[in-house]
């Protein structure tokens, strides 16, 4: 008997599998088992889940859309691209802006990464 995926699993196997992918087709193929897992458990779509799991792996501090390029292996205008994803996770309390006036640093909130990463052990 196969045992369930768990979600700390499942993150971070999108992460290692997203770095420098480009967020391509054959990328999120190869993870769609854990995306869509993650999409399902959090209510959130597959493009989301990725990015979710990017700030994750920073861990709890800023990160912005040059972090994204870099990770990502992609350029800045695509990672702007991501700005109603971005949107999406910080209404869904996943992630917050550092600054109300400043759209372009965000970061999983410091109790809801301690809060995830005691969820996610304990699973």
């Amino acid at each position: 008997m196969k045992k369930q995926m768990t979600l700390l699993q499942a993150i971070e196997r999108v992460v290692e599998l997203s770095k420098d992918s480009k967020m391509s087709a054959a990328f999120m193929r190869k993870a769609k088992k854990e995306i869509d897992f993650l999409a399902e458990s959090y209510g959130i779509s597959e493009r989301q889940v990725v990015l979710f799991c990017i700030c994750m792996e920073k861990g709890p501090r800023r990160v912005d859309y040059d972090d994204l390029t870099s990770y990502l292996d992609i350029n800045k205008i695509s990672a702007l691209g991501f700005a109603t994803d971005i949107d999406a996770l910080v209404r869904r309390r996943l992630l917050r802006y550092r600054d109300v006036k400043d759209e372009d640093d965000f970061d999983v909130p410091k109790t809801e990464f301690s809060l995830l990463v005691t969820i996610l052990c304990i699973q």
